[in-house]
């Protein structure tokens, strides 16, 4: 068994290695909001999550929530100028929708079945650009097929 100083130092380890790889509004990134909307054959889409990874790699990835088939990134979480791949998904268990209780009170385990087909995040075809100086409303229009 480890002594309570080895545990203190792997903690206090862990926890600078975590926030030296975090950013957040103390950075000194060039940021630039993002929003947009997300339509899944020709309908908003209800809810789900979008995320943008740097298309040459890079610290500044970002994401948001989907609601009402729009999603909106402040300026403090951004995104730095530059090409992103894009990744959309949504499942058919609405937010915060509890599972069906099971005789004896157990909740029943079902996986959420992924709405969006695999071209638009598993193995996304979406791109996106965020420019520098705003502009950066973008538009995902999705096909089900």
């Amino acid at each position: 068994m480890r002594s309570r100083e080895t545990w203190i130092g792997i903690f206090t380890v862990c926890a600078l290695a975590l926030g030296a790889g975090c950013s957040g509004p103390e950075d000194d990134l060039p940021r630039e909001p993002v929003s947009g909307t997300v339509s899944l054959d020709g309908k908003p889409l209800p809810g789900g999550t979008i995320t943008f990874t740097p298309a040459g790699g890079g610290a500044s990835a970002g994401g948001a929530t989907i609601k009402d088939g729009s999603f909106s990134i402040g300026r403090e979480g951004g995104l730095v100028p530059g090409n992103y791949a894009v990744a959309i998904y949504a499942s058919d268990r609405p937010e915060g929708q509890e599972r069906p209780k099971q005789a004896g009170g157990l909740k029943e385990f079902k996986v959420a079945k992924e709405l969006i087909p695999a071209k638009y995040n598993a193995k996304s075809e979406l791109k996106a650009e965020i420019k520098k100086g705003g502009g950066n409303a973008l538009q995902f229009a999705l096909d089900s097929k």
